[in-house]
């Protein structure tokens, strides 16, 4: 492979910062609302033995979330 062929591998594998924070901000804003639904409607039902099912499902999430925007910020820095 020629030096112009890896260069246009390289620059379509690489991340555009500014995409990746209106892609973050957009799905964090989702995952925001998401909660917030849940919450409310744990509150309407009045179930409240569902804050531990809700935790339980939202802590790997949260994780997860984590790990994806350090994961792919470090890479920002290669």
């Amino acid at each position: 492979m020629n030096s112009g062929a890896k260069a246009l591998a390289a620059s379509e594998t690489k991340f555009d910062r500014k995409a990746f924070t209106i892609l973050f901000s957009v799905l964090s804003l989702l995952f925001g609302v998401g909660i917030g639904v849940a919450i409310s409607t744990v509150e309407l039902t009045g179930n409240s033995e569902m804050y531990a099912q809700l935790a339980f499902s939202l802590i790997p999430a949260a994780v997860i979330w984590t790990y994806v925007l350090f994961h792919y910020l470090k890479r920002f820095d290669d």
